[in-house]
């Protein structure tokens, strides 16, 4: 029955327009972003290199596919949450604002049931936009400039890994971006649960991502003692994979904040869902 369920529920977001809205745009960013690199990335290696060829001598392909596509998700990262939220913010304020909700709850399921599966397609479809970057940062920006050693320059180090130890750091790396965005996600499809309107949601995560992001950056002592429990505080810890060695440790904790913050918000949506007086 669920499988059913989620099944007629992907049916129903891929025949809206908008579903295709966050998709487009990450190919024409990322196609963007990629077609500077390949006209002017030259000009941005020679930049980024000028204050070490005083000191090292540098050879190899450093502007190659590893790097194009690290800079990518640095650039996109900030701007991707709100993609995910145009389904799932719709997802149940849409069935709500077009009435069909009560129709819903007449069927043979149950709330649970329900909540369940469109919980369920509201990831798969943060899955399908992490698959999107990931086909089009990585793999076409590795068909385009080739491969290499990976150069990142960090405030204070310079980190070079080696061609061989890139590939799985990448493959973590997404995984890690699907579980801050299912985050999201999870925090939008709260908020559709509470309204009738499905600009409510994609605005009020936003406004929450804003919020939260602006506090962390506000260094007094009230602020440090909470900032490390907020989602926002975590999901860039992506970069983390792209140290040598990573900081594991690290690792863990920010993917258990954000594991917890989707367990605990899709509880307080599915307890309070269940107990809703559905009227229109």
């Amino acid at each position: 029955m669920l499988f059913t369920l989620i099944s007629i529920e992907l049916l129903k977001i891929f025949r809206k327009w908008r579903t295709y809205i966050s998709i487009v745009a990450i190919v024409a960013l990322v196609g963007l972003l990629q077609s500077v690199m390949l006209l002017q990335g030259n000009q941005y290696g020679d930049l980024m290199m000028q204050g070490l060829k005083t000191n090292f001598m540098i050879e190899g392909n450093l502007i190659n596919g590893y790097l194009i596509s690290f800079i990518v998700k640095g650039l996109l990262y900030v701007h991707i949450p709100f993609l995910v939220t145009l389904v799932a913010g719709d997802i149940l304020a849409g069935e709500a604002t077009g009435g069909t909700i009560r129709m819903l709850l007449t069927k043979p399921i149950t709330r649970t049931q329900l909540i369940t599966a469109k919980y369920a397609t509201s990831l798969i479809y943060t899955a399908l936009i992490v698959l999107t970057l990931a086909l089009t940062s990585y793999f076409v920006s590795l068909l385009l400039f080739g491969t290499g050693e990976l150069m990142i320059l960090n405030s204070s180090t310079v980190v070079v890994l080696l061609e061989h130890d890139v590939p799985w750091r990448f493959g973590l790396t997404y995984l890690f971006i699907f579980l801050s965005l299912a985050t999201v996600t999870t925090l939008s499809f709260f908020f559709s649960s509470l309204v009738e309107n499905a600009l409510g949601p994609i605005i009020s995560t936003m406004a929450v991502i804003i919020v939260f992001t602006a506090l962390s950056f506000l260094d007094v002592s009230a602020v440090r003692a909470i900032k490390q429990y907020f989602f926002t505080t975590h999901m860039a810890a992506w970069r983390e994979f792209f140290n040598d060695p990573p900081d594991w440790s690290l690792i863990t904790r920010s993917a258990s904040i954000l594991f917890g913050h989707c367990v605990a918000l899709f509880g307080i949506t599915l307890y309070l869902f269940r107990r809703k007086d559905v009227t229109t």
